[in-house]
């Protein structure tokens, strides 16, 4: 709740003329895909930025949706990364768990973070990159919970494909979970 009030209270602040600047990043995807047909929805690039995000906006500003609702869809992704994070914290190798205060500790931390509170609304797609990572994390730690299941992989493969068709940035999250199981003994399983 807290972290929906503050993400709330920027909102007046984001939507200005500078959202109609972002909107113009995405005429590139747009272009691709009225020149190369529908299929290149899913995979043209805009820039480093693979076609997760650019298919999700495109399809916003294809409806009529207007700079508010893409702010406000970028809350709703901001505001749900902490609960998916708290879930994270809660899950995984059990000497690892966090409980109690220091898990309502973190809760606090990340819901009250300025960093947060003011990049939360953005309309790039940095509010979907935290909320997929929160997501790869969750299925990671599932995953690590019980190794051999083949559901858990799947969703782990899943997750991290979703991570990687949202960001380019993406990429450093499953890379460092690799290294992980590779010096781990629990990731050797």
């Amino acid at each position: 709740l807290l972290t929906a009030l503050l993400q709330a209270s920027r909102l007046p602040m984001r939507w200005n003329q500078i959202s109609f600047a972002y909107a113009a990043y995405f005429g590139e995807y747009l272009w691709w895909i009225e020149q190369q047909g529908p299929w290149a929805a899913l995979t043209s690039y805009v820039g480093i930025h693979p076609p997760g995000y650019s298919l999700l906006f495109a399809t916003m500003a294809g409806l009529g949706a207007s700079p508010f609702a893409w702010h406000a869809l970028s809350g709703l992704f901001s505001v749900a990364a902490l609960p998916t994070l708290m879930a994270v914290a809660r899950s995984g190798i059990p000497a690892q768990r966090l409980d109690g205060p220091v898990l309502a500790g973190l809760g606090l931390l990340v819901a009250s973070s300025p960093h947060r509170i003011a990049y939360g609304l953005e309309i790039n797609n940095y509010p979907l990159l935290v909320l997929m990572s929160c997501l790869q994390m969750l299925t990671f730690a599932r995953m690590m919970d019980s190794p051999r299941s083949l559901r858990s992989r799947g969703l782990l493969a899943m997750s991290t494909a979703g991570l990687l068709w949202t960001h380019a940035l993406g990429l450093a999250l499953p890379a460092a979970q690799f290294v992980t199981l590779l010096v781990l003994p629990e990731g050797r399983q």
